[in-house]
């Protein structure tokens, strides 16, 4: 019980934080974003409301080691994604589990970099607010999926123009004195064939930015390598908006969902 209060305690301070009085604004664009090469995040994912799970993680480049707590099935899991190489194992398993992702699958830029295009979307200058101590501005963009149709595919950056999400709001919260990303939060509307629309949720906030930080594949021996095929399951509607690390953690929730209907 005490695991589970601990939990819903972290996950609401990752969720909500206290925002300024004052009202919201329109603005035409995002501020200049700076790209840390490295630093620390906590992140805590849920589906239509169902929580899925939190964790802990560290990132280098592109490369993502992250610890999860799977909620539902009370276990922990363990991925590491460098390259378009990822890497899974669960609970005390020594062993590893390895699949290469799809192209469109793999990030373009670190998990602290925003990629989604704020050209011609709606954006909003919410209100000032502490991420970790840290002062920020938050400011939310509403996605208009016929918006979003219309933008060149190459300036989409990870959103591609086959989303299928029905609507979907990002709120970043950018360092007022760093100008670094400090926590972003995604809510999206997405249709799943068995399940109809589908609530997917995902907060992540970031610490301890261009401090060293380490991340390598596991020994080559202790991977049993997957086919292809099996980061299929990764292609769910919506999938794209969520940093490719997070979706087997997604793919896993929603495949629970319907095998539960």
């Amino acid at each position: 019980m005490a695991h589970h209060v601990l939990s819903l305690l972290f996950i609401v301070g990752l969720f909500f934080g206290i925002g300024s009085a004052r009202a919201a604004e329109p603005v035409s664009a995002l501020p200049e974003v700076k790209a840390p090469t490295s630093g620390r995040f906590d992140f805590a994912l849920a589906i239509n409301q169902q929580v899925l799970g939190y964790g802990k993680g560290e990132f280098t480049g592109t490369a993502v080691h992250a610890v999860f707590v799977d909620e539902q099935q009370d276990q922990l899991i363990e991925l590491v994604l460098v390259g378009d190489q990822l890497f899974l194992r669960e609970g005390v398993e020594q062993r590893w589990l390895g699949t290469r992702l799809d192209v469109q699958d793999v990030p373009i830029a670190g998990p602290a970099t925003p990629t989604l295009p704020d050209e011609g979307l709606a954006i909003t200058n919410v209100g000032t607010t502490e991420v970790g101590g840290v002062p920020t501005t938050q400011y939310q963009i509403s996605i208009d999926p016929a918006q979003l149709a219309a933008v060149p595919a190459a300036e989409t950056g990870t959103v591609p123009n086959t989303t299928g999400l029905n609507e979907a709001k990002v709120d970043l919260f950018i360092g007022t004195n760093d100008s670094f990303l400090r926590k972003v939060q995604l809510t999206a509307q997405v249709p799943d064939p068995q399940l109809g629309n589908v609530t997917l949720e995902a907060v992540l906030v970031f610490s301890a930015l261009n401090e060293p930080v380490v991340v390598g594949p596991p020994p080559a021996n202790l991977v049993d390598q997957l086919p292809v095929q099996a980061a299929s399951r990764y292609g769910f509607a919506g999938a794209q908006l969520v940093p490719a690390w997070t979706r087997p953690v997604f793919g896993e929730g929603l495949a629970r969902l319907r095998s539960s209907r």
